[in-house]
């Protein structure tokens, strides 16, 4: 009997062993289908972990392969993890240092998917920032602009009308090339650009961050993904990561900041894909007109894009069907093996 007893209680520890083997499998940048070139940070706001979502974490795992963690995460009563994203109100979140560094390149993409935004700032509703204010990204409350300030002149500085609305619930990216263009994107289209003459020239000194403690600048928004580039997205490639952003976010991220619907926005992506530069360059300035033949594409684009999934989806199941196969397995084969040697005996 107490033989009997010993072989049952190995057989629970062998297989826990190897659930917890399939099971603790780290989430990384080749699980998620973002374009991976150039990728330097992935902050994903409902796998804040790696494996999973912790909602006491102060500690935001980057999962790019990078290891640049956002550590000292602030956890109190109003800034925190949901199970979607961190809940930012009047604070500043440090980004490691080597993000200044990306920053500072001759070319670099900057990506953040906004929640929900409570203004609060009298002036600015600061969302990426760093100590000289050579890069903010900001809502300008006079005029309710979405504008990008960098290291160039006040007239190089690309913005646009409407800025609240594109903010919310929305994939915002900024991209910058010395001797092209800061470009800002909301949703996969381009909503302005202004050249770009010189590095944007961060201050070393002192790290970015993310939200802002000011009066004259503070809001309460949910952050649901941050990215790092030290390239310039192209525009097709700003497009396959919000249909991604679309996918990995889920019921959470309703998408669609701009003026238009979630599904327009995204009819307009999967059109701008195929359609001339002349054509595209026309969406700049009419973002919000969109033809029922690309909402069919997009509709498309969208539900193969949600197939394809990720960790935060069914690539985690994946983990579970296989810890079940081989608890399953371990199983089998420790029966036959114990009845064939208690008809031996």
């Amino acid at each position: 009997m107490k033989r009997r007893i010993l072989k049952y209680a190995a057989l629970f520890a062998v297989i826990s062993l190897l659930t917890a083997a399939c099971l603790s499998v780290p989430a990384n940048a080749e699980e998620y289908n973002y374009v991976k070139d150039g990728l330097e940070a992935l902050y994903i706001g409902n796998n804040n972990t790696g494996n999973g979502q912790d909602k006491n974490a102060t500690v935001w795992k980057d999962l790019s392969g990078k290891n640049r963690d956002i550590t000292d995460v602030p956890k109190n009563g109003t800034n925190y993890f949901t199970d979607t994203g961190y809940h930012l109100d009047t604070m500043k979140v440090y980004f490691p240092a080597s993000i200044n560094d990306i920053v500072n390149g001759q070319e670099f993409t900057i990506e953040v998917v906004f929640g929900d935004i409570e203004p609060k700032g009298s002036d600015f509703l600061t969302f990426v920032n760093c100590a000289n204010d050579n890069f903010s990204l900001f809502r300008r409350n006079a005029g309710d602009k979405i504008e990008v300030k960098t290291n160039n002149s006040p007239g190089e500085r690309p913005e646009a009308t409407g800025g609240l609305e594109y903010f919310k619930n929305s994939t915002v990216t900024v991209t910058y090339k010395v001797g092209g263009k800061c470009i800002i994107y909301v949703d996969g289209e381009k909503i302005d650009e202004k050249p770009v003459s010189t590095i944007v020239n961060v201050n070393t000194d002192n790290r970015m961050w993310f939200g802002h403690d000011e009066a004259t600048r503070n809001h309460a928004t949910e952050y649901r993904a941050i990215r790092f580039y030290s390239k310039e997205l192209t525009a097709d490639q700003v497009k396959a990561n919000y249909e991604v952003d679309k996918a990995v976010l889920g019921k959470a991220y309703t998408g669609g900041g701009t003026t238009s619907t979630p599904a327009e926005s995204s009819a307009a992506s999967s059109q701008a894909a195929i359609e001339s530069s002349a054509a595209a360059s026309s969406a700049v300035t009419d973002v919000s007109s969109k033809s029922s033949a690309s909402a069919a594409t997009s509709s498309a684009a969208a539900s193969e894009a949600a197939e394809d999934d990720n960790e935060g989806g069914s690539s985690y199941y994946i983990y579970i069907i296989i810890a079940a196969v081989v608890v399953l397995a371990a199983v089998v084969v420790f029966v036959i093996i114990n009845n064939k040697k208690d008809k031996e005996e």
